[in-house]
């Protein structure tokens, strides 16, 4: 079936490649252009594109964010109510996808991090290496890209500070796009933590933030990424999530979507050494008229590989929440373990959520399972709760607190945790200690 698709050229017509690109950079934005070129952009109705409709990035004209001068004491006050608490971390502070030097934290001893145009020979092998061309917001990602960063830990290395990227966008009266990229490599048996932090500034900023993370894990390294997305509640956020894993590697991934007026979450896996674990999180919220869409494809590439999604997502008013899971088992890939599960709570009768759990095998020694339900509070707790003294309003968050709690407990990240349901309760209109332990 050939399904119209958006041109492409207005939005790459507004980022021409820069003159001082390295030329390695400046081959690989070509590429990616010429193909979006010749292929558009999707639109509603496309293949992975059922539920979410991206027009409204096409209809707005973005403007490319440039390096301005900031006010640093509001910028530092902001990043301090965002820290977690009692959590020290190393951090790589961006405003509008460009990096402000004076608030980020380093020490020599910590992961390298590294500026994408003073990328290393093997950042620059790695870089695009493994990014599947469907993807279409990944490559005008590349073919637009204005910044970005090389994370690297050394074989066996295991720094005590985790890492905290801080992406803080808006404060500007035009509408700005910005297309950052993080490439994050492990050696072997290396492990550590990165919290990603994607953050608005103000709560009515309108801007467009297109962001791409490659992750390599070398045999037996593990980590976890955390991926927080909490932009402003005009704006537009697409995020892909490239990963690909050596033998023995485990990536523990939580993802968070809880700010935007359209997002979509891109994660892309391969499990490529056998003996390679994948365990996916993800909590979504919706509200208003937000739409929030997770779409995660695992491919076992390997014999004996592991993959476990479980997603979770609150949806209140005339919120819609999109969940596609896809597993994909390459023949000869026997042994393997694939489990997915999405659950949703819709909180109002306007509210709507579409879930899609697949599975693709061509093996025939596996086990793979998933689930999927929608369902709304029930009646008969909620009846219960009240005859216990509560009003209606902390009976309802109660329950929604136990509903993504049941997520949130498996993070593992204590100050993320009670962020998160800090969040929650602020959302849900709780005052904290009401109830709802």
């Amino acid at each position: 079936m050939n399904h119209q698709r958006s041109r492409a050229e207005p939005l790459l017509n507004s980022w021409p490649i820069q003159a001082s690109t390295p030329g390695w950079l400046r081959d690989a934005q070509k590429a990616a252009r010429d193909r979006l070129r010749s292929r558009g952009l999707p639109q509603r109705g496309c293949p992975d594109w059922q539920h979410t409709d991206p027009g409204s990035i096409y209809r707005q004209s973005w403007l490319p964010a440039n390096d301005t001068e900031h006010d640093l004491d509001f910028l530092g006050e902001r990043i301090a109510t965002l820290r977690l608490a009692g959590l020290d971390s190393q951090d790589w502070v961006s405003v509008n996808g460009l990096r402000v030097v004076a608030l980020s934290r380093a020490e020599p001893n910590e992961p390298h991090i590294t500026p994408l145009e003073q990328m290393s020979r093997v950042g620059r092998q790695l870089f695009c290496k493994h990014l599947d061309p469907r993807y279409d917001f990944a490559l005008l990602n590349t073919a637009c890209l204005n910044s970005g960063c090389m994370l690297q830990v050394p074989d066996h290395g295991r720094p005590e500070r985790p890492v905290q990227f801080f992406s803080l966008a808006g404060g500007a009266n035009a509408a700005l796009a910005f297309h950052p990229r993080r490439l994050l490599v492990l050696g072997k048996h290396s492990h550590t933590t990165i919290i990603d932090n994607y953050l608005g500034l103000d709560e009515n900023s309108s801007y467009f933030a297109n962001t791409l993370t490659e992750i390599h894990l070398q045999d037996g390294a593990r980590l976890h990424y955390y991926r927080v997305q909490q932009e402003s509640s005009q704006a537009r956020h697409i995020g892909h999530v490239s990963i690909h894993q050596g033998q023995d590697s485990v990536l523990q991934l939580s993802c968070i979507s809880i700010g935007a007026a359209l997002s979509r979450t891109e994660i892309h896996g391969r499990l490529a050494g056998p003996g390679a674990e994948l365990q996916a999180r993800g909590l979504y919220l919706g509200r208003n008229r937000q739409h929030t869409d997770q779409h995660i494809h695992v491919e076992h590439c390997c014999p004996h590989t592991h993959s476990d999604m479980h997603y979770r997502g609150l949806l209140d008013d005339q919120a819609q929440g999109v969940f596609t899971g896809r597993v994909l088992v390459h023949k000869g890939a026997q042994g393997i373990d694939a489990r997915q599960l999405n659950a949703n709570l819709l909180l109002s009768d306007q509210a709507e959520a579409d879930s899609k759990p697949e599975l693709e095998i061509h093996a025939n020694d596996v086990k793979c399972g998933h689930g999927a339900t929608v369902a709304r509070l029930d009646a008969d707790m909620l009846f219960y709760l009240r005859s216990r003294g509560l009003d209606e309003a902390a009976a309802r968050t109660m329950l929604c607190l136990a509903f993504a709690g049941t997520l949130i407990e498996q993070l593992g990240l204590a100050p993320l945790q009670q962020r998160l349901e800090q969040l929650l309760r602020s959302r849900l209109a709780l005052p904290a200690g009401d109830g709802a332990a």
